[in-house]
């Protein structure tokens, strides 16, 4: 997964993609505690019954990983083109 990002890094280095994280600090940072919580809600109660124990899931624009840390599968695959620092939360 790193080596997409440091490749993707590479070939794109446009001001856009390098200001991805101030983006995602910007937006997302103080509602952390409440996105937590709110993607385990999401999964357990509505998501979860769409994926077998059995699947591969892939989250595509993976952000800080709320997603793919609640549900349930086999494999688990995130992408994201923000700075691979924010899959430090990824429990994948």
């Amino acid at each position: 997964m790193f080596k997409l990002f440091t490749m993707l890094k590479k070939r794109w280095r446009s001001s856009a993609i390098m200001d991805l994280s101030k983006i995602y600090r910007n937006r997302f940072e103080s509602d952390e505690v409440f996105r937590k919580k709110m993607w385990k809600i999401l999964c357990s109660d509505f998501f979860q019954k769409y994926v077998s124990l059995d699947d591969t899931v892939v989250e595509i624009a993976a952000g800080y990983c709320e997603f793919i840390n609640n549900i349930q599968a086999k494999k688990k695959i995130a992408i994201d083109l923000s700075d691979p620092t924010n899959f430090e939360d990824c429990n994948i």
